[in-house]
């Protein structure tokens, strides 16, 4: 005899919590080649000293000779016409701006994904894992990219920018549960 706790959660019947998860994954490539490209505007633009040209001198020049950014998987060349309007300083704020409103999003992703999947009541452990990976992401404000404080920063920003809290919140204590279940009869 199996208990509620060990019944699987993603309901085929009624699939929004499969919606959701394709919302974000879907929204999650869209974010990383957004902050892809920041990323290689700001190399490009520290590698040709372009910041104090203005936007239509830096569209021309990026027309005509920026390189392709690879990624990864990610390969690109084109870029905003945002950025050629933008200092330094204000890329480097947008870049910020950006990597928060997508945090921010994907919590209220994570928190659709448990109401559609029937546990809305762990939301409290999301909120924990997000302060948990969170806490390794102040780093990033006072560390630079290559240092290992960065990449753990980095890698925690990454976790938090992906379905995996929400889908850890959902399957784990329903793998437990079978497990305890699966114990309980041997």
């Amino acid at each position: 005899m199996t208990s509620n706790r060990s019944k699987p959660l993603l309901n085929w019947r009624r699939p929004w919590w499969l919606v959701v998860l394709g919302v974000m994954l879907g929204f999650g490539l869209l974010q990383e080649q957004s902050k892809i490209k920041v990323n290689h505007y700001l190399r490009v633009g520290d590698a040709q000293q372009f910041w104090d040209d203005d936007a239509p001198t830096r569209t021309t020049w990026w027309d005509a000779h920026a390189p392709v950014g690879r990624h990864n998987f990610y390969v690109s060349r084109a870029t905003w016409p945002l950025f050629h309007s933008l200092n330094r300083s204000q890329l480097v704020a947008f870049k910020w701006g950006l990597s928060a409103a997508v945090l921010l999003i994907f919590f209220v992703l994570d928190v659709l994904f448990l109401r559609a999947t029937g546990v809305p009541e762990r939301v409290p452990w999301l909120v924990l894992i997000y302060v948990t990976a969170g806490i390794p992401m102040v780093g990033l404000g006072f560390s630079s990219p290559g240092e290992p404080w960065y990449a753990l920063a980095r890698d925690m920003l990454g976790f938090l920018q992906s379905p995996l809290p929400s889908v850890m919140v959902v399957l784990v204590p329903w793998f437990l549960a079978r497990m305890n279940a699966t114990d309980h009869v041997a």
